[in-house]
This record gives structure tokens, sequence and C-alpha cells, in this order.
């Protein structure tokens, strides 16, 4: 007598499909049912794509290695596999102005197109790098280190701030309703600029240097980023803040110097 057909195609577990199993096998229906499942867990999955395995291997370099996607692309010889460029959005000049960007910075980098220096590709990098917290602009005055900064500003909501006036803000943020709200706003912007490391007021007892360790310790806890210009170089910039800022712009960030002298006339 032929046996009646399978209810459905196997590996198929349903209740009808454990007791056609059970009444054509001499074992226990639970242990039908385990087996089955068992056995399913094995089947053959959906092959990956080659783009999904690419991604996962240039995932994987990334994160062993330490390179950014476009040097592991390099290195694997992906480079020439063309990607749309894509073009960062702007806000409002009235926006931009509103985070505290000074006026000749905006006619420089908002107003025309700027200056592609080395200054300037160091923050379009930082922004595209999500590994990245910090970045310390260092170099001679004049070489476009604060403009290519405010660039960031022009596609990111944040604040721009001197650090003498952020010292000068923190030493009092419970005066008023407006000192309290704007020490939350530069404190808390999705981007921050610091300009002019170095060229604060030095207290005696530290003041200045607790207060800058504070809010870079805040952002490097909350993983916002933050740039900072300084004309100081990495020797003095540690003697004057002490290995607590630079092991935190160590970890998540890096000191580059900016090559060059004034383009001012």
């Amino acid at each position: 007598m032929t046996p009646s057909p399978r209810p459905h195609k196997w590996p198929c577990v349903c209740q009808e499909c454990c007791e056609y199993s059970a009444a054509a096998f001499p074992l226990p229906l639970e242990i039908v049912q385990r087996t089955e499942r068992l056995e399913s867990s094995f089947m053959p999955k959906d092959e990956p794509s080659l783009e999904d395995i690419m991604r996962k291997l240039i995932t994987t370099g990334c994160k062993e290695s330490g390179l950014t996607e476009e040097e592991m692309r390099r290195e694997m010889k992906l480079d020439r596999i063309e990607t749309p460029a894509v073009t960062p959005t702007r806000d409002s000049r009235a926006a931009v102005k509103a985070r505290g960007v000074p006026e000749i910075h905006l006619e420089h980098v908002y107003d025309v197109d700027p200056v592609d220096c080395d200054a300037l590709q160091n923050v379009r990098a930082f922004l595209g790098e999500p590994r990245e917290s910090i970045l310390v602009l260092s170099g001679a005055v004049g070489i476009r280190k604060t403009g290519s900064a405010c660039w960031a500003l022009v596609h990111k909501p944040g604040r721009f701030i001197t650090v003498a006036d952020y010292v000068r803000l923190a030493a009092a943020p419970q005066a008023d309703e407006d000192s309290r709200n704007r020490w939350r706003m530069v404190r808390e912007g999705q981007v921050l600029i610091l300009d002019d490391m170095g060229g604060e007021y030095v207290d005696n007892k530290g003041w200045a240097v607790q207060v800058l360790t504070g809010i870079i310790d805040f952002r490097y806890s909350n993983r916002l980023k933050t740039i900072v210009t300084t004309n100081l170089d990495e020797k003095e910039f540690r003697a004057a803040y002490q290995d607590r800022i630079c092991d935190r712009i160590n970890e998540i960030g890096r000191f580059h110097f900016v090559p060059g002298s004034t383009v001012r006339t």
C-alpha cells in the first residue's frame, strides 16, 4: 500500500507534518519535532550578494586596521569604483550667523567658495569621520584655521566661541537666564568651535584650565564634535593644558599642524 504524501514540503514542522512523521516513524512526537527543527536549522541559507560581501570586508578591515573607508578601498584596489558626489547642504546665512560665526568669516566661507587649503581639507575629513570627536588645528596666525573651522557651521548646527569668551561665560553661568541658555547651547551643540585656545587669560589658580578641561570632558563623554584652533605647537599645548585634555585628544581625535605662513595682506 502506498503511504499518503507528506502534507507540506520538508522541512516544514507544522502540527500536520509532525503528526505525519510520528505516524510514519515509530518515534515519540516530541523527539520527531525536535529532530525536524534541528535539521531545518542546518538548511542552506540564501547566498549573500557580492556587494554584501565586499561591504562586510571593508567594514571589518577598517575596524582592524584603523583606516578610513576611502583608505581601505585604496588598499583593496577598489578606489576606482565611482560613487556619486554628495554636496553638503547649506543652512541660511542668518542661521549660520546666529551660531556665532563672525561676519568676516561668513564673507569668506559662505558668500564665496572657501579656499581649498590644508585646514579646510582636515575639517571636511573630520566631519565625515564618525570615530573622531576632537580636532585641534595648530599653526601660525593667518593660515585660515578659524575660517576653515567656521565652514563646518555652514553645514552643521552648533556654536562658535573664542576660548576667552567661553571662560568668561562659564565663570557666571547662573547670572541670568540668557547666560545660562547660551552656556548650555555652547556646551551641548552638535559642533563646537573653540577659537584661539592659548589666547585666554591664565590665572594663578588654574581656573581657565579647569573650565576648558570640563568642556572637553563633557563633549568627549557625549561624542560631540569639537574643533579647536590654536597658535600653540603640540609641545606648548601639552605644557599649557596638561595630560588630561591631551589624552582625550589622542584617544578620540587628533592634533594637526597646519603648515604655512600668514596669507593676510
